[in-house]
């Protein structure tokens, strides 16, 4: 975020600094969408894996992570060729509508953050609330696939309404235009005001960083409160003996196998 609002063109003019933000994105882009690939088509294949709910979020959170990680392969290709001239890095070969519509499908990555969110509260549901298969597939499904897909739409909505996706450094994104502008909360030191975006480093926190890090923090949440059920479930199993023990045993393995699922789908999350 510093990086791309600094005023100082000197420092990101050398070759290097071109080349690194040409390729890097690529490389990490290009990782994410064949591992999401992986699982979506893991998910879509398997007749078994179909049928359970924590399969099709999985699913859903992978076509939403397609589609970010297409857009950040894509990197610069659909921005102007003027679009970053004022930094001295070479632009794209599209245009201003190539470039919005690049940044509108880009803001897939919130929906595919509210997808973990979605998934930390169906762990929640099957550990602290005993909730079956069946009862979160019948009520509750429908929403939790609507949610994500309502974070991605509004978001990239209200950044086309503010004129605010606009050539970033690495790809499309929420940015004030022409570069090197003065927009809001700016002190302009000689810089013009921005003709497009001017409200872009708010909406950067409004509909991107912010809904992230509010849902990092409710996954955070969830996920010690699904952890302190599954301890609070074996200390309470271990006061019984006999069958009692045994049927109780079988439900404590159940929520911990839950858990556990839900810590390793959920770290990559966090890193």
């Amino acid at each position: 975020f510093l990086l791309q609002r600094t005023t100082t063109t000197d420092a990101i003019m050398a070759p290097n600094w071109d080349l690194a933000f040409a390729v890097v994105p690529r490389v990490a882009a290009f990782c994410s969408l064949i591992g999401s690939s992986f699982i979506a088509y893991e998910v879509i294949s398997d007749v078994k894996k179909r049928k359970k709910v924590y399969h099709r979020i999985m699913c859903g959170m992978s076509c939403f992570d397609i589609i970010g990680s297409i857009c950040y392969f894509l990197g610069r290709w659909p921005m102007p060729a003027d679009g970053l001239e004022g930094f001295g890095l070479s632009g794209g070969i599209g245009t201003d509508a190539t470039c919005k519509t690049q940044a509108f499908f880009g803001q897939a990555v919130v929906g595919t953050v509210t997808y973990n969110a979605v998934l930390a509260v169906q762990y929640f549901m099957i550990v602290n609330l005993s909730m079956s298969e069946t009862t979160i597939a019948k009520k509750y499904e429908k929403i939790m696939h609507f949610i994500p897909f309502f974070m991605w739409i509004v978001t990239g909505i209200i950044g086309l309404s503010f004129d605010s996706l606009n050539p970033a450094f690495f790809n499309c994104w929420i940015q004030p235009a022409p570069v090197n502008c003065a927009a809001a909360g700016e002190i302009p030191d000689g810089r013009p005001p921005c003709e497009r975006g001017y409200y872009a480093p708010i909406l950067q926190w409004a509909i991107f960083y912010g809904p992230i890090w509010a849902l990092i923090i409710i996954v955070t949440i969830i996920m010690a409160s699904v952890y302190a059920s599954v301890r609070k479930l074996e200390k309470a199993n271990s006061k019984y003996t006999g069958s009692q023990a045994s049927t109780r045993a079988q439900s404590a393995k159940r929520s911990r196998m839950v858990a556990k699922q839900g810590l390793w789908y959920l770290l990559p999350f966090y890193a």
